[in-house]
């Protein structure tokens, strides 16, 4: 038995080298075949292609506000064929196979000029993607010159096509569409040049939303959802823009009068009770899979920061602060453009039933903690760490952070060191001063030694804070409570957040309906400007 069994491994041994061996001849002879076989296979190719375009004649649309609409080809060039080789059966030489790609450059006309701008396009019906597209929008002005593919082409002949708006893609692909040009839409906006136009006239905006933690960054930030798959956290378009990129591009384009960007920073309070707040920079969620880029604000990390409360599906209740890096290049950026930057901090209070930050009030003995013990030189100035004060939470210390930010982006032009704080600077002690008030005032003066004298700076006053603070007590007292701050070296403007009601008009028999016959009569509004109501006196109640 031990003989047979040894003889039958030594059988099995040849046999599995014999096998072994035929399995190599086999192996080298098809990788020879391959090797000399020099066949190629072609794909399919194009055998014509035809594209429709504008008849000699056809009316040019002109449009107003914001319209969809299709246009015409206005000029094409030929289709170009591209090729590629690949090997087919596996490595090495062997037989190859040649597919063919087809992309063609043309001009669809859009509509009379001058526009301002195209916003969305469709293809065949669908959204179409941008992102790495050759692709150039003509407004349609007087002096346009023509399109640099199409001069190429056509010579000294290439029109300019003056007056008319168009759009240029070069190198369209048209294996998506079958090798086909496909019916595209545009989405297009005309503002209108004319002088005294709404659009024409305005020359600051307020950039909003003011939360999200990267809402503000011209860098593309991507979180990871599950692995291999994620997704932009600030590109929710399909021009492979970051969202502020493209709002900018629209905002020059549709306000062309536009100067200057307030930029909203939001930071959170946990309470309107002074005594008992914290303001804070919050995160909408302690871990998240960010792929390029670190979410901080001064020296406070996701580890360390507040996180904003939810809602009952477990949703964030408010997109987190913006981090300092994506602010610091969403200043740069407006800069760049021409414009000048406002930076305005604001606060959201994280509360039950998220209460107006003008409600945050309580009492004098209160208000230097919640001020807080922040001093100019907590801040160091540089790419690095904001080194402050790590658990002083106070209202100190999320100005000067904003304002040590704005530094290290090379200064901006206007900086609010607060806003609406009606309760706050109301509140007043046994001798009838106003301590915050008086908080602000040293805090301008501070903010001034760390921005110097190129920014100016204001304190947003509630339009019912401003005219002064009128006590419910009876005793018809009226205090002008922000004088020491207006009057302040360091405060540069007198500043109004101003929601002033212009009538008071209502249904059936009223006073004013027997002066005038519309609440659209611009001398009616004009007169209610200063006419009463939000102006100088309130009704004392809802009956009156």
């Amino acid at each position: 038995m031990a003989n047979f069994a040894a003889s039958a491994t030594q059988f099995a041994g040849q046999t599995l080298i014999r096998t072994a061996s035929a399995i190599a001849i086999n192996q080298a002879t098809s990788y020879i075949s391959r090797a000399f076989d020099t066949r190629n296979f072609e794909g399919p190719r194009l055998g014509s292609f035809h594209l429709q375009t504008s008849r000699d004649g056809a009316p040019m649309a002109r449009i107003y506000g914001r319209v969809r609409l299709a246009g015409q080809v206005i000029w094409a060039s030929h289709v170009r064929e591209s090729s590629t080789e690949t090997p087919v059966g596996g490595k090495g030489g062997g037989p190859t196979q040649t597919n063919y790609s087809y992309s063609i450059s043309f001009a669809t006309g859009l509509c009379e000029g001058e526009i301002a701008g195209v916003d969305r396009i469709w293809a065949n019906g669908a959204p179409l993607e941008t992102r790495g597209m050759d692709m150039r929008i003509y407004r349609g002005t007087e002096d346009q010159r023509p399109d640099p593919i199409i001069a190429a082409t056509e010579g000294q002949a290439a029109p300019a096509f003056r007056g008319t708006a168009y759009i240029v893609f070069e190198d369209f692909p048209l294996a998506a569409y079958g090798n086909r040009l496909p019916q595209l839409n545009f989405e297009v906006v005309r503002s209108g040049r004319r002088r005294g136009r709404l659009e024409n006239l305005i020359q600051s905006v307020n950039l909003l939303p003011g939360s999200g933690e990267f809402a503000y960054a011209t860098d593309i930030i991507e979180e990871g959802v599950r692995p291999g798959q994620t997704r932009p956290l600030n590109m929710n378009n399909l021009s492979g823009k970051a969202d502020i990129e493209l709002a900018l591009d629209q905002l020059q384009a549709q306000l062309p009068n536009c100067k200057n960007v307030s930029i909203i920073s939001t930071w959170f309070a946990n309470s309107t009770d002074i005594g008992a707040c914290e303001i804070r920079p919050g995160v909408e969620r302690r871990e998240r899979n960010i792929r390029n880029a670190t979410w901080q604000v001064g020296r406070e990390t996701r580890n360390s920061a507040y996180v904003v409360s939810e809602d009952d599906e477990r949703r964030p209740n408010f997109g987190g602060t913006p981090s300092d890096q994506s602010l610091i290049q969403a200043i740069k950026s407006i800069k760049a453009r021409g414009m000048s930057v406002t930076l305005y901090p604001f606060i959201m209070v994280d509360a039950p039933d998220f209460p107006w930050r003008g409600r945050m009030t309580g009492e004098a003995a209160d208000v230097g903690a919640f001020f807080g013990a922040a001093e100019v030189s907590d801040y160091s100035f540089g790419t690095g760490q904001n080194h402050y004060r790590a658990a002083d939470h106070g209202f100190r210390n999320y100005i000067l952070s904003h304002a040590n930010l704005a530094r290290r982006a090379g200064g901006v032009d206007r900086f609010i060191i607060g806003s609406e704080m009606t309760g706050l600077t109301t509140i007043r002690d046994a001798q009838n001063w106003f301590p915050a008030v008086t908080e602000l005032a040293r805090l301008a003066g501070d903010v001034r030694t760390l921005l110097g004298t190129e920014t100016g700076l204001s304190y947003a006053a509630d339009w019912s804070e401003y005219f002064g603070y009128h006590p419910q007590d009876g005793s018809g007292d009226v205090f002008f409570h922000l004088d020491e701050l207006w009057s302040h070296p360091a405060i540069d403007a007198v500043g109004i957040d101003a929601y002033f009601p212009l009538s008071d008009w209502r249904e059936g028999e009223h006073l004013d309906g027997q002066e005038y016959d519309s609440i659209y009569d611009l001398n009616y509004l004009i007169r209610n400007i200063e006419g009463g109501e939000g102006y100088d006196w309130y009704y004392a109640s809802d009956a009156d």
